[in-house]
């Protein structure tokens, strides 16, 4: 109960930060539905259970690129890159730790579990698809 309380935590505070700097970037440069690769913003810290690395300011800079031409974007806004590095450097400073760690906890609790199941090293490896 204790990992799973602690999942549940982190989950929430990851999903604070995430919604946080959305909502930033959607005041500062008007993200709406009809924008091209909106998932590379919205899942800019990638998921930990895919092996999904983060987005870089690069990658972050070049959907704007591409949208730039769209109507009420403002990508092109003087020091914008200057705040978005500045933005997506601090959440990523407070999310790339919280995703080690839901990882780290997430392998824990497997651990638990396959000992508590008595489960052989050629059964955890057909659990998880090796």
């Amino acid at each position: 109960a204790f990992l799973a309380e602690q999942m549940i935590a982190m989950n929430k505070a990851k999903q604070i930060e995430v919604r946080g700097f959305l909502a930033w970037l959607a005041r500062e440069i008007g993200v709406d539905r009809r924008f091209n690769n909106k998932t590379t913003l919205q899942n800019y810290l990638g998921d930990y259970q895919k092996g999904e690395s983060h987005a870089t300011l690069e990658d972050l800079l070049a959907v704007l690129r591409q949208n730039r031409r769209k109507p009420g974007c403002c990508s092109q806004r003087p020091l914008l890159q200057e705040r978005l590095q500045a933005e997506h450097g601090a959440s990523l400073a407070k999310l790339l730790p919280l995703k080690a760690r839901l990882a780290a906890t997430d392998r824990l609790i497997d651990q638990v579990v396959y000992t508590l199941y008595g489960l052989t090293d050629d059964e955890i490896a057909i659990v998880e698809g090796r």
